[in-house]
């Protein structure tokens, strides 16, 4: 009887789904804008008192988990090593930038509007929100090409594991201050994680660069194209079981494996897209309207005034960081296009599946703060793509170094 309710409610799910992303393909904007708004929509549902529907926590975790590992695979492949060398280091730059700053400023202003979150919580909330997921810049700039676009597609690869890990480092730190004894000190604490996520970025890097090499020998010894899709996704799980086992990032590892193999340009690249496409397709409408559902949010006028306020901090601080990151090397409408662009995606959706079952964060505001940004985050973005060639077409010229890639 559990498994023909469960089944009827994926039905149910992928139906919805299938019509938000054939709206979105017809309205022209992000199929995970539509999807997370349906999810919110079927959550206020009630049968009976209850949910009408509903899935165990660890199935949509682990469901939520492979989503990241195929999305971040397919974003990362398509980026070759020597494009990814020219502007890894302005990513990277703008990256840390943002990051900083967001650590520093963020957390104090939810503390001011949201008395009731902690400090650590704030500071959980300021890292997650920093990032920029592959899966919605592919998605909402995946008709577009240039110098700007490709730098927004590797900033979002570079932060992804970044604010994947470093929220769980933070949860961490504050469950060991909540079991302190008093004998030991903050900065003990803080000490004794620096190892383990050395560690994590080691192992994943690792695991990424030896399964791959693996997985290159393997391939040219298989003659029939049909088994490139199967041995591409099992070895983008492969890594990221490997990664995390051996106490590694395993987002970080896929990426890797995902930047050796769309280096090798070669004919499985193309064929393995084609299906990661789909797959992808469908794991992200389970995934975003399940965290719709999964997620009960608390909409009011007050909240909602608080966390555009905040929001609209949050855009203040990524204009310095654009600023600091670039100075007067990009004209003014081209850093407003980095400002504006910062989509949420499936990174995202996977850090609050995990922070919603750890007992600091469960039904906290921080759970409902990270949803609205999304939200706002992937609205934004969407209005500003329509007017890419606005923003961007005026110092083009500048920057035909970087070919647009065909997909």
């Amino acid at each position: 009887m559990d498994a023909l309710f469960y089944l009827t409610h994926l039905s149910i799910i992928l139906l919805i789904g299938l019509v938000c992303t054939l709206l979105s393909s017809r309205l022209k904007i992000s199929s995970i804008f539509l999807l997370l708004i349906a999810g919110l929509l079927l959550s206020m549902i009630r049968y009976r008192g209850e949910q009408l529907i509903s899935f165990p926590l660890p199935f949509l975790t682990s469901l939520a988990v492979l989503t990241l590992v195929i999305i971040v695979f397919d974003g990362s492949s398509r980026l070759s090593i020597k494009e990814f060398d020219k502007l890894s280091l302005s990513a990277l730059r703008l990256t840390l930038i943002f990051l900083v700053l967001n650590v520093l400023f963020l957390p104090f202003a939810v503390h001011l509007l949201f008395s009731g979150v902690s400090i650590l919580l704030s500071v959980v909330f300021a890292i997650a929100v920093s990032g920029t997921s592959p899966d919605a810049v592919l998605d909402i700039l995946k008709d577009r090409s240039s110098h700007i676009i490709n730098l927004l597609k590797i900033e979002s690869i570079l932060n992804t594991p970044i604010t994947v890990l470093l929220p769980f480092i933070v949860l961490d730190f504050a469950h060991d201050l909540s079991l302190m004894d008093g004998s030991s000190s903050a900065l003990d604490s803080v000490f004794s994680n620096i190892v383990p996520f050395l560690n994590q970025l080691i192992a994943g890097i690792g695991a990424g660069v030896l399964v791959g090499v693996i997985v290159f020998k393997i391939i040219r010894k298989i003659s029939s194209d049909q088994f490139f899709p199967l041995v591409i996704l099992t070895s983008a799980l492969l890594t990221y079981v490997l990664a995390e086992n051996l106490g590694g990032s395993g987002v970080l590892g896929v990426a890797v494996q995902g930047i050796l193999f769309g280096s090798a340009s070669s004919s499985e690249n193309s064929f393995f897209r084609d299906f990661s496409h789909l797959f992808s397709t469908l794991l992200e409408i389970l995934v975003f309207v399940l965290l719709g559902i999964v997620i009960s949010f608390n909409f009011s006028l007050m909240f909602f005034l608080k966390s555009v306020a905040l929001f609209a901090l949050y855009l203040l601080l990524r204009l310095v960081s654009v600023q600091f990151a670039f100075g007067s090397s990009h004209s003014v409408f081209e850093k407003f296009f980095l400002v504006l662009n910062v989509p949420k995606g499936i990174a995202l959706a996977v850090v609050t599946f995990a922070l919603s079952t750890d007992s600091l964060v469960a039904g906290s505001e921080v759970l409902n703060l990270i949803v609205a940004f999304m939200l706002y985050s992937i609205f934004i973005s969407i209005l500003v793509s329509r007017y890419s060639s606005f923003f961007l077409n005026r110092r083009e010229g500048q920057h035909q170094s970087v070919k647009p890639q065909k997909h």
